[in-house]
């Protein structure tokens, strides 16, 4: 399976996070709006059922001008007083039957619910007057039922007051059904900005790439340009120098093979000459022959060992410094050269100290000394 790309990777991580980001901050920005418009809810309702209390204990009829005589009367006056949202209504129910109603104009309508006619009756009698939630199967209200019952009645009328949750929810849900239209189109710029901007900000990537594409074993010279000072930008730097190092690399290995080449031609092309031209029958021509292809071979040995050792001193464990009493070191070199040919052999001068080195490695090549006949 073909991975996805940088830029695609980048742009749905940053998709992700904005939709994470938008839909974290819509559900706790509905949820918080949600409590807040039950709060909202339940003060209406407590303030209405407040005035009607109050209605109910400190005025008087406004016909008679004298105190209050029937729950019906009270109760009509309460409504024709109160001043109801469209999510709210209202009913009066007593012995099971409906008494009274909004006007027709109100469009949530109790009366209409059956299951909600139930649930008042259910609170006959009533223990408590607080605000409860009532699901039913047209809607789910916040309501009170508060017991109403005058000098004249012979029981008490139940008045009760509800808000249609749902209904008042309707504008809390389209307002966030905005809200996720616009944060869709939100992801969608982001979404398409991003991409430009992901390819800008990869545009060094690409260019590296298509050098690299581009360099082959004979041409190794391509460099990318740096356009910036940030991050891809000494990436490129640091790019551009490993190349540099890489045809540094290259240019003397191909220096070093045709040195080589040539050092190796050499002895070879003497040796097969000689022996081209040696006469068999002359013995001293056959050893004069022998001697210079020996030395040549001996020549080409060398040559040899010194490639072995070029080729180990790139290992990391090619030198072993350890300390070294320099004069001791001077000392025993001399004694071994003295041994190499019949000389007057003379050590110019030698160092008192003890540093840190390899005396195996220092002793193979690189001493100069100087023979007096």
């Amino acid at each position: 399976m073909r991975q996805l790309t940088v830029r695609t990777r980048a742009l749905l991580i940053m998709v992700f996070l904005t939709v994470l980001t938008l839909v974290l901050a819509g559900t706790a920005a509905y949820l918080l709006q949600r409590v807040e418009t039950y709060r909202t809810m339940d003060d209406s309702l407590a303030r209405t059922v407040t005035e009607f209390i109050q209605l109910g204990e400190d005025g008087n009829d406004p016909e008679t001008g004298e105190p209050w005589r029937t729950a019906d009367r009270l109760i009509y006056v309460g409504m024709q007083r109160t001043l109801l949202a469209e999510n709210e209504s209202m009913v009066a129910m007593r012995e099971g039957n409906v008494r009274q109603t909004p006007n027709a104009q109100q469009p949530v309508r109790l009366e209409n619910d059956p299951q909600f006619l139930d649930w008042v009756l259910a609170q006959d009698p009533i223990t408590e007057r607080r605000i409860q939630t009532v699901t039913t199967d047209v809607s789910t209200y916040r309501a009170v039922a508060v017991p109403v019952q005058m000098a004249e009645d012979d029981s008490h009328t139940l008045f009760v007051l509800a808000v249609d949750v749902e209904a008042g929810m309707t504008a809390l849900n389209r307002t966030f059904l905005t809200y996720a239209g616009v944060g869709l189109g939100a992801v969608a710029i982001t979404g398409v900005v991003g991409w430009l901007m992901v390819g800008r900000l990869l545009e060094p990537i690409r260019r590296l790439r298509q050098t690299a594409r581009s360099i082959t074993e004979t041409d190794i010279s391509r460099r990318i340009d740096v356009h910036s000072r940030d991050d891809l930008g000494e990436l490129t730097v640091t790019v551009n120098e490993m190349l540099d190092r890489l045809e540094t690399a290259v240019t003397s290995q191909r220096q070093l093979l045709d040195d080589v080449g040539h050092e190796l031609r050499t002895p070879l092309t003497i040796v097969r000459g000689h022996l081209e031209l040696v006469d068999a029958h002359d013995p001293d021509d056959v050893v004069a022959t022998r001697d210079l292809s020996l030395d040549e071979l001996d020549r080409m040995s060398r040559l040899v060992e010194d490639l072995v050792t070029l080729a180990k001193s790139a290992q990391v464990d090619f030198l072993a410094p350890a300390a070294t009493d320099v004069d001791l070191l001077t000392d025993q070199v001399f004694d071994k050269a003295a041994l190499l040919g019949d000389r007057r052999w003379r050590q110019d001068g030698t160092a008192r100290a003890v540093v840190p080195l390899d005396a195996q490695r220092i002793t193979q090549r690189g001493c100069s000394w100087r023979t007096t006949p």
